[in-house]
């Protein structure tokens, strides 16, 4: 299990309901950015997901910087929506931008 509370080590936390898994956390020290290991996290993460799963869904947030959606978007992630409503957490008050990668199309939507 990983400490969130010890900002030295990358993290990725997620969980599938159906066949949509999402990224509920993400992170990478500030030392260590810059380095391409934030890609290759989720690009091992992602060749490991089981065969079921269709979507992955993240909600970034919004910053003064474009930074993050940038970062989604080179790895496939698409804007899905943009919400004016913030998210409450016990670390923070975010708006956020709603992502999403879509991996395989259903199997209904293939056969057409």
């Amino acid at each position: 299990m990983v400490d969130e509370n010890d900002s030295s080590i990358p993290y990725l936390h997620s969980y599938a309901s159906g066949d949509t898994v999402w990224i509920t956390r993400f992170f990478i020290p500030p030392t260590l950015r810059g380095q391409h290991l934030g890609r290759m996290i989720v690009e091992k993460w992602e060749k490991s997901l089981p065969a079921h799963i269709r979507v992955i869904r993240l909600r970034a947030p919004d910053t003064d910087s474009a930074r993050p959606c940038l970062f989604w978007s080179k790895l496939g992630f698409r804007y899905t929506q943009s919400d004016e409503t913030p998210i409450y957490s016990e670390f923070e008050i975010t708006r956020h931008t709603e992502m999403e990668k879509v991996l395989a199309e259903p199997v209904e939507a293939q056969a057409s």
